[in-house]
């Protein structure tokens, strides 16, 4: 794979590999820079290694690592599937893949058993097939790579931010305009580290909000986000004083409703591979419309076109 440097700040080779590379850990890539998979110009670097504008970065992804994660037949949605790749419905609650001490019930353990273990196993054996994420009580489309040449291919497409991601939400309050732009950068919160926070430190971060509708002191929302930040979305929209309902970490908790997590929904992915164009639907899951139908029945509901 091959990527161009072209900010005018220079960065350090490290930061740049974790923004591009989303589906490999900060830990992957320290591992690969010293192994010399990753050269500048021609040349091994070291992470610290500050880039230059026009410099080039060529990277060998990993060799297949063997997996020893258990197939288990948890039933999920599939919303399309070829022999490259398949786009899943991931259900709220659900890890995408194992992580700490949970090695069970993720989407990578169901679709290890649907697809009879032929996953890309290039990023890692607790991640096969896995090129991006989506939290655990985030739902929706998330594509799943079967061999390694559509790993490289999306991971180069995420990269350079040629997937087109469409979130719908439902967050607090009502949003000043219909149409709003996000430009805040993101870190990790110094104090809670399991948190993201907006911080000058951070990395650039930027999220395009569409209203859809208002309701009884809730907005419903399409969220596009430019970048593909840590819990992007949720920050975001709780920083401009708009948590997700559902969202306990972020802000958004509601007695009046019982959830299990934040109403936030991956509804939309568009994208090109092997020169088709690829534009794929899926709704909200039943509480989250259960809880727009409430909200659209207590009165309070105004749809943009009686403003």
């Amino acid at each position: 794979m091959n990527l161009e440097y072209n900010l005018e700040e220079r960065q350090r080779l490290d930061v740049f590999l974790v923004s591009k590379l989303p589906f490999l850990s900060r830990t992957q890539i320290a591992k690969m820079i010293k192994d010399g998979l990753v050269t500048v110009d021609g040349d091994e670097a070291k992470p610290s290694y500050n880039l230059k504008p026009g410099e080039q970065i060529d990277i060998e992804l990993p060799t297949p690592e063997p997996y020893e994660l258990e197939p288990e037949n948890i039933p999920v949605e599939i919303v399309h599937e070829e022999d490259d790749f398949l786009v899943a419905v991931k259900p709220q609650g659900m890890l995408t893949h194992p992580a700490g001490a949970t090695i069970t019930g993720t989407l990578v353990n169901a679709m290890l058993y649907y697809c009879k273990g032929k996953l890309s196993g290039m990023v890692g054996e607790q991640r096969p097939g896995i090129v991006h994420r989506l939290d655990r009580d985030t739902s929706g489309l998330i594509i799943v790579v079967k061999t390694d040449y559509a790993m490289k291919t999306f991971a180069k497409l995420f990269a350079e931010h040629r997937m087109d991601k469409r979130y719908y939400c439902i967050c607090k309050g009502h949003l000043k305009s219909e149409r709003t732009v996000i430009n805040a950068p993101i870190a990790r919160d110094f104090t809670h580290r399991w948190k993201m926070c907006v911080s000058p430190d951070g990395r650039e971060a930027i999220s395009k909000v569409t209203e859809l509708e208002r309701l009884d002191g809730y907005t419903y929302a399409e969220v596009k986000p430019v970048s593909g930040r840590t819990h992007q979305i949720r920050v975001h929209l709780s920083y401009i004083g708009h948590p997700i309902l559902g969202d306990q970490v972020y802000g958004g908790e509601d007695s009046r409703f019982d959830l299990k997590g934040q109403l936030l929904h991956c509804g939309k992915l568009g994208f090109d591979f092997k020169g088709v164009h690829y534009e794929l639907e899926a709704k909200p899951p039943p509480i989250f419309l259960e809880t727009l139908e409430r909200l659209r029945l207590t009165g309070g509901m105004q749809d943009l076109n009686s403003k």
